[in-house]
């Protein structure tokens, strides 16, 4: 007699299967999750063969609680395929889905500006990535390179994107999938200041006022020495002391700082000249040899009849 043997594929004829990789859908996940195309993977890697996918190994045995969907949001997990011909079973294979995590995009906060007194903006990218871009996006929507490595040089303000790309590879070195993510940031102008008009100055008073204008694109702060305090967004200061003071305006961003010596004029309301050192002369503040250089003092007596004036000089007492 004869007997006749007949081989019917199955998965176990079949190469090793997977793992497939995709990049997780939330970069901030603690646990990230991905999607995956399970009809692409049946198609592609079980094509013309009756397959069933499942969770566990339990249930591909008992064919209990089958994955009917063609897409599945999972972290990283094992699927179990189950094969049959005519209803009965061939095989069970496995193969893993591997999800990713996608780079989380931190800038710089706050971000640079462009000086446009000099017009260079640094940043620095965090470490840890594999790839770094940085782009910048004109009116149009078209992107240009303008560099590749964690740090990088700005020249022009607009708008820039920076992708941070993770490569992921087996044992052997061999790329098994790439993550990459982004975020667009806008770079602005700032400008040190120039002062436009002079300050005013309002003194001799009981209260010595100055205003200082500046023009600019920049965002600034004002100071007039260590006389009246520190640094304020007002360009107004109130109680200024008689004399010559530094008037200092400040770039909030960080493009520079101008200063401007000004003269607040006042005078000795008393003196007492009986050589006791105390108020023994009588002084004029605020004027020197290129302040005002042109100032003449007129002294009257009580008859109102008035002495020959007087040109101040620097360190002229009375």
């Amino acid at each position: 007699g004869e007997i006749k043997l007949k081989v019917n594929p199955t998965l176990a004829s079949l190469d090793k299967i997977g793992p497939f990789y995709v990049c997780a859908n939330n970069e901030s996940s603690i646990t990230p999750e991905g999607t995956f195309d399970l009809k692409y993977i049946k198609d592609t890697h079980f094509k013309n063969l009756d397959i069933a996918l499942y969770n566990s190994l339990n249930d591909a045995s008992l064919e209990l609680n089958k994955i009917t969907s063609d897409q599945i949001t999972t972290a990283s997990k094992t699927i179990y395929a189950r094969i049959e011909k005519n209803n009965e079973c061939q095989d069970v294979k496995q193969f893993d889905l591997v999800v990713n995590k996608k780079p989380i995009v931190n800038l710089p906060n706050p971000l640079p500006l462009i000086c446009l007194n000099d017009p260079e903006a640094f940043i620095t990218a965090e470490s840890g990535f594999d790839e770094y871009k940085w782009v910048k996006i004109d009116d149009t929507g078209n992107e240009t390179t303008v560099g590749t490595s964690r740090n990088v040089t700005i020249t022009s303000p607009g708008n820039y994107k920076l992708i941070l790309k993770n490569i992921y590879s087996d044992a052997a070195g061999v790329i098994q999938n790439e993550c990459s993510n982004f975020k667009t940031f806008t770079i602005n102008t700032s400008n040190i200041a120039t002062f436009t008009p002079d300050p005013e100055v309002e003194d001799i008073y009981e209260n010595n006022r100055v205003t200082v204008f500046v023009e600019g694109e920049g965002d600034y702060l004002y100071a007039i020495e260590d006389i009246v305090g520190p640094y304020q967004t007002s360009n107004v200061f109130e109680n200024v002391p008689k004399g010559f003071a530094t008037i200092y305006v400040r770039d909030k961003n960080g493009c520079g700082t101008v200063s401007k010596m000004i003269s607040i004029i006042g005078y000795d309301k008393f003196f007492t000249p009986n050589n006791d050192n105390h108020n023994d002369y009588w002084r004029i503040s605020g004027i020197n040899s290129s302040t005002q250089s042109g100032s003449y003092v007129f002294i009257f007596d009580k008859y109102g009849k008035a002495t020959q004036p007087f040109k101040q000089r620097l360190g002229w007492n009375f």
